[in-house]
């Protein structure tokens, strides 16, 4: 079996292969002899039309059965032996039978060209440490009293006050007098979160149905039209007001909130600056994690398949049109095709689909090349877990064992390759300050801190 490869582009190889006719004189001799008996052919009696004729006339089915069976036998053994992986099936362009000949044909497939891993021992990562601070303690303890607070209508007589919650009308006028912002009616709560510290100094003492201008002076800018330093007027009528009670922050309330092993007030600050903690560290991980992934890609050269991309994006839509119908609660009237064939969709998830394509065969060659593996124990201890959870009542219904198997297969893989990832790379950790911090340690602080219990 003789054969040349060229590359059509980087990621579309064409293969031309010669098979010998002794590989295949059996079966192209028995589908000869079975065409010869049922077929008719002008001039000779049944069963007796000389091979060529057989073959003239029935060339184009000749070569579609040898196709699925000798050519594509032959051409699964090539791809073996060349250690080509295609991620399209293999379309034959070209093809030449003939009796006593070897038998001539040509074909083309995506495959992933061959690359190499970056070197990622020469990664250096930044890495923030861990900063729990009692205010940030303290912000969490005056959210859990906020939402355990009580609410009731206030009277008629009554003047806002602080931690009071109204009901708004308002809009917003530029300094020309144009509406730039109405936001018909919402609920505030009077508390120095939400609102300018201006708007709540108006609010206080006022009472329903009265109707107030106030003057604001941005400290930010809201967009690239209304800029910092600019005069806004707001136009404000209280609509409804409630008084709300907050909870004295003390053992009984720490008993209260019915938190495992919590049974007073310093407890229950140890347990919030724990988990706080816990979740500083985690969202730290996942920072080091999306550093050592982006160097990855950014430092790979490697061209991705289009087939590929495209699969993703096929994925990314399915998710996105089911999240969507399951968010409205209604059967969407556009058919899955038509949201499939959406270009703007398309190219709204492509580069996400191109990285996270790039990204998995990255981790891929990584777990062949590091030879890292998950057992049928650590798979089935967490599925164990999953279950538990749901007959607990703690998570949905998983879609059935087998899927659930694989899936946490994939993410364990996952999670063991970046451990090791992140075992090689060299870390730099860094005060929440922005100054270095020395050795590499523990993790820091992202994004937004959640409510503890």
């Amino acid at each position: 079996m003789q054969h040349t490869a060229e590359d059509l582009t980087a990621t579309v190889k064409q293969i031309s292969l010669e098979i010998p006719f002794d590989d295949f004189s059996d079966e192209y001799n028995d589908l000869i002899q079975q065409l010869t008996q049922i077929g008719t052919y002008k001039g000779f009696r049944p069963g007796r039309a000389p091979k060529t004729v057989v073959a003239n006339k029935h060339s184009k089915y000749i070569v579609e059965r040898l196709t699925q069976t000798v050519i594509a036998r032959n051409v699964e053994e090539l791809l073996k032996e060349l250690n080509i992986h295609p991620v399209t099936t293999p379309v034959l362009s070209k093809a030449e039978i003939k009796d006593g000949k070897p038998l001539r044909c040509v074909f083309s497939f995506e495959y992933v060209p061959d690359f190499e891993v970056p070197d990622y021992g020469s990664f250096e990562i930044g890495r923030l440490t861990p900063n729990v601070t009692d205010e940030m303690v303290d912000m969490n303890l005056a959210d859990l009293a906020k939402k355990a607070s009580t609410i009731m209508e206030a009277p008629a007589d009554r003047g806002a006050a602080p931690n009071d919650r109204v009901k708004l009308s308002y809009e917003v006028r530029d300094s020309e007098g144009k509406i730039i912002v109405d936001l018909g009616e919402n609920f505030f709560d009077l508390d120095a979160t939400v609102l300018y510290p201006e708007l709540e100094e108006a609010i206080f003492n006022r009472k329903v149905g009265d109707s107030f201008s106030v003057d604001v002076t941005l400290p930010n800018d809201l967009n690239s039209a209304i800029k910092k330093g600019d005069k806004l007027t707001y136009n404000i009528k209280i609509l409804e007001m409630f008084i709300r009670t907050v909870p004295s922050l003390d053992d009984e309330f720490a008993k209260d909130l019915n938190v495992p092993d919590v049974n007073n007030f310093e407890e229950l600050r140890r347990y919030i600056r724990e988990t706080l903690l816990a979740y500083q560290e985690t969202a730290i991980q996942d920072d080091v994690d999306d550093q050592i992934c982006n160097l990855l890609v950014e430092r790979c050269s490697l061209e991705l398949p289009n087939s590929l991309i495209e699969a993703e994006v096929d994925k990314r839509i399915v998710k996105h049109r089911d999240y969507v119908q399951n968010k409205k609660q209604v059967e969407l009237k556009d058919t899955l095709d038509s949201w499939l064939k959406n270009e703007p969709l398309r190219a709204k998830f492509r580069k996400q689909s191109i990285f996270s394509t790039k990204i998995g065969l990255i981790l891929s060659k990584i777990i062949g090349e590091q030879q890292i593996s998950v057992s049928d124990e650590e798979v089935e201890t967490v599925t164990k877990n999953i279950l538990g959870e749901y007959q607990s009542g703690l998570t949905k219904e998983p879609d059935t064992i087998d899927t659930t198997n694989a899936a946490y297969k994939n993410k364990l893989l996952t999670e063991k390759t970046m451990g090791f990832l992140r075992s090689k790379v060299r870390m730099v950790d860094f005060a929440p300050d922005g100054e270095a911090a020395g050795a590499p340690g523990s993790d820091a602080p992202q994004g937004q801190e959640p409510t503890a219990p």
